[in-house]
């Protein structure tokens, strides 16, 4: 997570913005395979007050909304990607019933 000042005064920051950076990979179970990786970010910004209690109240909440916008983004991304058949499973290796002769 990161915490970049947006506006500030010559004495204090006024607002600032919390920005968070999530690596996805989606993995078959059983081989392990990669299926799907994605680098996401999120952001949000929140004004600073000079109360120090409510301050990691707004950053706390800013940090859950960029969570929330990067939690949207990949679940819409990979839905995309599954729905236009790009994350279809390899093809398995015909059964041994088939492979012998009759």
């Amino acid at each position: 997570m990161i915490l970049p000042t947006l506006s500030f005064s010559q004495t204090t920051t006024l607002e600032s913005r919390a920005e968070v950076v999530v690596a996805v990979k989606v993995e078959e179970t059983r081989t392990k395979r990669l299926v799907w990786s994605h680098l996401a970010k999120g952001a949000s910004e929140f004004f600073v007050t000079t109360d120090l209690q409510f301050n990691r109240v707004l950053q706390n909440r800013a940090l859950e909304q960029a969570g929330r916008y990067i939690a949207e983004d990949l679940a819409s991304r990979f839905l995309m990607q599954l729905e236009s058949g790009r994350l279809t499973k390899p093809v398995a290796n015909a059964p041994a019933e088939s492979k012998q002769k009759p």
